[in-house]
């Protein structure tokens, strides 16, 4: 009699999803969905370590090292994310029985779950500012089956809305996010492809007919637009017959050399350096208030030590 032996790469207690039945037209017929990750794909970009465990990382250590990234603390029904930029901490989040929590109270949460598994990823500082929304966006659409929906007409209407759009979609092959700004989709990628590329990205996942449908909303962000320099105006043919004739420039006169001094060699005195006559139409430097210092340093920071060595 064959006894089946178990996967060793299985997590105990994971759920594992259905096969496809033998034969069946549709390859992914039998596949259902799992349980939903608690925060959307990140869009990695260099690992620097993966699951180390959590009593061995410094988060203050770390945050120069990553300069722009994040840090990902996972544990059995918790995970906590941690970005980074700029070398500091920027915002912090952590999910931990259904709940999501900001801030100092995140950061502490995080650095009491001793058993969790911890991984540092460096990202594009682009990314990193989008990043926030992943984690903070109010719910928008829950578990939307991708069989019942139009996913072209579902992302055509979101982009005739203001505001962001996080939209994750997990299928039978991965999962992928595409995110939306005011119309335009700005990033897109996958598990399989961490990087943001094309929106063609998500077409092998749409494909399959199999899945559930995501979406977060973030409300518009006030930012300021660049003023563009003026346009040169031609002046009409009246303005240019009333305009006086321009006048040619005349030549500078030329200098009269000094009268030489008795005794002297005709030529200037050396000072050994330039003239600093103080001039009285110059604020001097010293009345000026000094700035204060910037960058690293200047201030201490927000956030609590996580971890002391």
């Amino acid at each position: 009699m064959d006894t089946e032996v178990p996967d060793s790469n299985d997590e105990p207690g994971a759920e594992q999803p259905r096969l496809p039945r033998p034969g069946s037209a549709d390859p992914f017929a039998g596949w259902e969905p799992g349980t939903h990750d608690p925060i959307p794909v990140i869009p990695h970009g260099t690992a620097l370590f993966e699951g180390i465990p959590a009593p061995a990382i410094v988060v203050e250590a770390l945050a120069p090292v990553i300069g722009s990234g994040c840090l990902v603390s996972r544990r059995s029904g918790s995970v906590g994310v941690i970005l980074v930029k700029n070398s500091a901490l920027f915002e912090v989040y952590a999910y931990e029985d259904g709940a999501r929590h900001e801030g100092e109270l995140a950061l502490r949460l995080i650095g009491g779950w001793t058993d969790a598994m911890v991984s540092a990823y460096q990202l594009d500082p682009i990314v990193v500012d989008l990043a926030p929304s992943l984690f903070r966006g109010t719910s928008c659409y829950e578990d939307l089956r991708l069989e019942w929906i139009d996913w072209k007409g579902l992302l055509a209407d979101l982009c005739e809305r203001e505001g962001l759009f996080v939209v994750e979609i997990d299928t039978p092959i991965g999962r992928g996010v595409t995110l939306i700004v005011n119309g335009r989709q700005v990033a897109t990628y996958t598990e399989k492809h961490p990087e943001p590329g094309d929106e063609e990205l998500l077409e092998p996942l749409v494909a399959t007919r199999r899945g559930s449908v995501w979406v977060l909303r973030e409300s518009p962000r006030q930012a300021p637009q660049p003023q563009s320099a003026p346009e040169p105006v031609e002046p009409t043919v009246a303005e240019a017959a009333d305009a006086p004739p321009p006048v040619a420039p005349q030549p500078a006169p030329a200098a009269k050399p000094a009268p030489a001094m008795a005794g002297s060699t005709g030529r200037r005195p050396h000072s050994g350096g330039l003239s600093r006559r103080p001039n009285p139409s110059i604020p001097s430097r010293s009345s000026s208030p000094r700035t204060p210092p910037m960058g690293p340093g200047a201030a201490p920071s927000p956030w609590p030590r996580w971890r002391r060595r």
